[in-house]
């Protein structure tokens, strides 16, 4: 299945039918914020999870990865409050995008490469699960993300995820790329660089 294809007919429905229960249930997107971390085995008072799930059956993996985002997508108030589920689809809100927008931030370059340090280590590892590194990592990054008022394209990040085992690891590349095509424009911005741009202090 195409990324294209698998967002339009799996993710992005799955994602309004998630949207619209935040929006208008508070108490199940306490639940899963409470549920942080957890494979859906380990929770309570989640059943209603499958009422979210397409006709198309989840595997284990699969059903761990949807939990898994919709987790976190509960930690993302602003998003789940709106009134429509944003739609937001360029290569600044994939995962790598986001940290490249806050390595463009920081006001050093050694406080950059913390944030490159983090993109490589999430890169490098496995998503097997809630207990897995990648998981760790990520709910890390989407936290410090969300604090730093980033963007996150819920939709985008899903497919991505579904798609991290992949034997190619395009979705690694891509994330790789993004960020790099962010931090090397910041770097010929940067003072010493062609256009003496003065950054702004970092956190």
């Amino acid at each position: 299945m195409s990324h294209s294809y698998r967002q339009q007919k799996d993710v992005l429905p799955f994602f309004h039918r998630l949207h619209a229960v935040l929006n208008n249930d508070r108490a199940k997107a306490a639940v899963l914020r409470r549920n942080v971390g957890k494979c859906i085995g380990e929770t309570r008072n989640t059943y209603w999870f499958y009422s979210l799930r397409n006709d198309q059956p989840w595997n284990d993996k699969t059903e761990e990865i949807y939990f898994l985002v919709a987790t976190l997508f509960s930690l993302d108030k602003k998003a789940y409050k709106a009134k429509s589920l944003p739609t937001t689809d360029n290569r600044t809100n994939s995962m790598g995008g986001v940290l490249g927008n806050l390595a463009r931030q920081r006001g050093s370059a050694e406080q950059r490469k913390v944030v490159e340090r983090r993109l490589i280590r999430l890169l490098d590892a496995s998503l097997d699960g809630a207990d897995s590194e990648a998981s760790f990592l990520l709910r890390q990054t989407v936290a410090w993300a969300l604090a730093q008022g980033q963007v996150i394209a819920w939709p985008k990040l899903l497919t991505d995820l579904l798609d991290w085992n992949h034997e190619d690891k395009h979705v690694q590349k891509r994330w790789a790329m993004d960020y790099y095509s962010l931090t090397k424009a910041n770097e010929t911005d940067a003072p010493g660089g062609n256009n003496n741009y003065e950054l702004g202090e970092g956190d």
